[in-house]
């Protein structure tokens, strides 16, 4: 066989494998070399997944820096005074007594008034009974200028706070008059479980202490009340609370302590822890102006005759003193 027959040959079976390849949808494909043809398997096709995509780039907003602007300094304040100190005034005493004649009206109309000796004119109570004594109707409160005598009789406003009591035996007790106000005019006397308390007569006068007893014992007598510690803080009542025994004035001691503290003059007696513990009550201590702001108002409504901050009494019409009893 020569060269072009060769060449015809070949161009034949390329094209009869070209034939093939498309009669059989490219599956295949020969690749002839110039021996033999080598069978060539198709590519695999492989679907990969689409890469990530990087997330969107973040909006960032830019945020105008802030304008500053420079603001002149404040001026320095001038310098302030401290506020003043406000003290509160106590209350003003509602009973105005400026003289003893001024007790004359309001305390007539519930006893008479007689004159006694160098103490001049006197009271004498009406309507008490027998073996009465002062300081035996009432309670005792604890304040701030010692132990202040609240009474129950009519009277006790003037009786338990001005002036002093006295006793004789042609009149029995009487009240002298004077200006000079006082949470109570008492002594005491304290021991055994007792405490006592009696008028501080007119003849005692007052100072840093009382260190002497003033009444001789049949006086003593019928001037004390005592009652039990534990009791102290109950109402007084002659047939209850009071211990009618008289030897107790042996058995106790004078415990009085007289001074003035602020023009008020105090009769301190029974210390407020040995009430407090006898009695298992607490003692809380009042302001003595209060409560005595409290006594006058009530004592003020109920007594018309009484003289008030706004109300005073005229002066007693003149009158003839009756004669000075010796």
């Amino acid at each position: 066989m020569n060269a072009k027959t060769l060449s015809v040959a070949w161009i034949g079976l390329v094209v009869c494998g070209a034939v093939a390849v498309v009669a059989t949808g490219c599956r295949t494909r020969y690749v002839h070399t110039h021996t033999s043809p080598v069978y060539v398997p198709p590519p695999q096709v492989v679907h990969l997944p689409p890469p990530p995509q990087p997330p969107p780039p973040s909006v960032v907003v830019a945020t105008p820096p802030p304008v500053v602007v420079a603001l002149p300094p404040a001026p320095t304040p001038a310098p302030q005074p401290p506020p003043p100190i406000v003290v509160a005034s106590p209350p003003a005493p509602v009973v105005v007594i400026r003289a003893e004649s001024d007790f004359f009206e309001p305390l007539g109309v519930h006893g008479r008034w007689v004159v006694i000796g160098s103490h001049g004119r006197c009271w004498v109570p009406a309507h008490v009974e027998a073996g009465w004594r002062p300081y035996c109707n009432g309670y005792w409160q604890r304040t701030d200028a010692g132990w202040y005598w609240m009474s129950d009789e009519p009277w006790g406003w003037a009786t338990y706070h001005y002036g002093r009591w006295d006793w004789r035996a042609d009149f029995g007790w009487f009240w002298v008059p004077h200006t000079q106000w006082a949470p109570a005019w008492v002594v005491w006397r304290e021991g055994g479980g007792y405490v006592g308390w009696a008028p501080l007569r007119p003849s005692v006068g007052t100072g840093v202490s009382v260190g002497f007893f003033d009444y001789e014992p049949a006086h003593a007598a019928r001037a004390f009340v005592f009652v039990e510690h534990r009791r102290m803080l109950e109402p007084i009542r002659p047939r209850t609370v009071v211990v009618n025994n008289p030897t107790l004035i042996n058995r106790t001691v004078n415990i009085t302590r007289v001074q003035v503290v602020n023009e008020i003059v105090i009769a301190e007696g029974p210390k407020p822890e040995v009430i407090e513990r006898e009695s298992g009550r607490p003692v809380r201590a009042v302001p003595a102006h209060e409560f005595r702001h409290r006594e006058e108002t009530t004592v003020a409504a109920r007594e018309r005759n009484i003289p008030t901050a706004s109300r005073r009494v005229g002066p007693t019409p003149t009158q003839h003193d009756p004669k000075p009893v010796a």
